[in-house]
């Protein structure tokens, strides 16, 4: 988005926005892109079985979760912020400098509905806390919220290590995982069936967490109830190139991206609209397509393009 915005503007504009620190869209946008990837380097340090998920499309308007963080003493929404001068938290809202600011609402807004699209997908209750990730500030906490959690970038990972745990296991946080990963996870509009449970030997409901002694925030996540007895079982599928059956996208007119980001490369097969089709890693050649109806073509154009950049790959090397 920042390269878009700043596409049409000449070198000297662009020097003379940072000589002076204009403030403008496209540097906003490379900013919280770059503190992004800053959390999501620290977040990468967290010991197993942590589990972290980068980037989830949560909103029908393009909206996305920053990061997602799976452990032993629960899950988590983060939504990161790049602010400058003094950040003063109060038990129900977020002073910068001074002024009074949105990011409260919508911090709580996130973490309901990925509660609520997680507690769907599992079929039993999934508690989600919010925390807001703040750096390049100074931050002093005035009174400590009671229903989110504000934290400096520089305290990551060990923020998250030092919460109490709740008896999350390793196979329930492989669950929650594979779930939050699942496309159909966040787009509970369109005809979907449960993604297939984990391998076997792993339980099919998710254990009841202990909840904790204390009373400081994050709160324990809930006793999960068990699924509904009249629910039908999900039926299995393979884990190792698709994902579960959904309804076939409606045309077959789709792009192909490339995506990198947090020590990975991709490509990203997606529809206009931006439903994802499918996706192929370029260092291993893991290939993934959502939708079996077109997998086809979606899986022989994300073949191409890593054959493509690996050729590129392989020319750049000669050349050295």
């Amino acid at each position: 988005m920042a390269a878009e915005l700043a596409a049409g503007k000449s070198g000297f504009r662009r020097f003379a926005e940072r000589l002076f620190d204009v403030k403008t869209p496209e540097r906003a946008w490379a900013k919280g892109a770059a503190g992004e990837e800053a959390v999501g380097r620290r977040l990468a340090r967290l010991p197993e079985p942590w589990a972290v998920v980068h980037d989830l499309p949560i909103g029908t308007r393009g909206a996305n979760l920053d990061h997602l963080v799976l452990g032993p003493s629960g899950v988590f929404s983060l939504n990161t912020k790049h602010l400058s001068g003094r950040v003063t938290v109060y038990d129900r809202a977020v002073l910068v400098n001074g002024r009074k600011t949105d990011v409260v609402p919508k911090l709580l807004r996130e973490a309901a509905l990925v509660q609520k699209r997680l507690t769907a997908a599992a079929g039993q209750d999934v508690n989600v806390w919010a925390v807001l990730v703040v750096m390049g500030c100074e931050l002093e906490i005035r009174r400590r919220p009671s229903d989110f959690s504000v934290v400096g970038r520089r305290s990551l990972p060990r923020w998250f290590v030092r919460q109490r745990a709740t008896a999350w296991p390793p196979a329930q946080i492989a669950e929650l995982e594979r779930l939050a990963r699942w496309p159909q996870t966040w787009t509970p509009a369109r005809p979907r069936q449960a993604p297939a449970r984990t391998p076997s030997g792993l339980p099919r409901h998710l254990p009841t967490p202990t909840p904790a002694t204390t009373p400081t925030p994050p709160t324990p996540t809930p006793p999960l109830r068990a699924a509904a007895a009249t629910k039908p079982p999900p039926p299995p599928v393979s884990r190792d190139a698709s994902h579960a059956p959904i309804a076939a996208v409606a045309s077959p007119v789709f792009a192909v991206r490339e995506w990198q980001r947090y020590g990975r490369h991709r490509y990203y097969a997606n529809t206009s609209e931006g439903r994802t089709l499918g996706w192929i890693d370029v260092p291993t050649g893991e290939l993934h397509v959502v939708a079996p109806a077109d997998e086809e073509a979606v899986a022989g154009r994300l073949r191409a393009a890593r054959a493509a950049a690996l050729a590129r790959r392989r020319e750049v090397t000669t050349e050295r």
